[in-house]
């Protein structure tokens, strides 16, 4: 077992989604509440059991699946004796709420070698998209594109409108089995959740 049973205990121990991976991204362990939390019944290969030996970062668009690793290479290189983790914000909306997504990257030390590192996620909610975003009420094959197709921003859910170029809010867009979309970054997502983490003091890990 790469991680001690008190680190795996005290994921357990989290209300919400966690899990560990090893240097290499490789996910080892991952907590109870995953499950409730993370994989509607349309996704089930987002569940626990197809998660586990999976590189974590191949879940991710290349884009996003190199940041992540950067982020995770960050994390591993903290030195033990600063018991500091990596805090990285970005969104997780739904059809109805618009959510603020708190990952902690947190490496986990044994007899002072690095081993892997712990993820701890969290979810504010910040208000409908209609308050923040507005919702555009346009249907989705106006944003497809002459290749026939959308692009999606991978942290809003937002989709480019090929004509003016504007970032729209579309409900149907965050359907589970959406097809034809491209999966980028807009400029205010990018400008936002992209930069460098913040330092977090988070002991209990370490």
């Amino acid at each position: 077992m790469l991680f001690t049973a008190e680190v795996e205990a005290a994921l357990n121990a989290e209300t919400g989604p966690a899990c560990a991976v090893d240097p290499d991204g490789v996910l080892l362990f991952i907590n109870r509440a995953w499950d409730s939390y993370v994989v509607p019944p349309s996704t089930p290969r987002a569940c626990r059991k197809e998660l586990l030996g999976q590189n974590w970062t191949g879940f991710f668009s290349a884009e996003a699946a190199t940041f992540y690793g950067r982020l995770l290479a960050l994390a591993l290189a903290l030195p033990q004796a600063s018991r500091s983790a990596l805090l990285h914000t970005s969104q997780c909306n739904t059809p109805t709420l618009v959510r603020t997504s708190y990952a902690t990257f947190a490496p986990v030390y044994d007899g002072g070698a690095v081993v892997g590192c712990a993820l701890l996620y969290g979810l504010e909610d910040v208000g409908s998209p209609a308050r923040v975003y507005g919702v555009a009420q346009e249907p989705l094959d106006a944003y497809r594109g002459s290749n026939g197709m959308m692009q999606q921003c991978g942290c809003c859910r937002r989709l480019n409108h090929p004509k003016t170029q504007h970032w729209d809010f579309v409900v149907a867009a965050l359907a589970p089995a959406l097809s034809g979309v491209e999966d980028v970054l807009c400029g205010t997502c990018r400008a936002r959740y992209r930069g460098d983490p913040q330092p977090v003091k988070h002991p209990w890990l370490h």
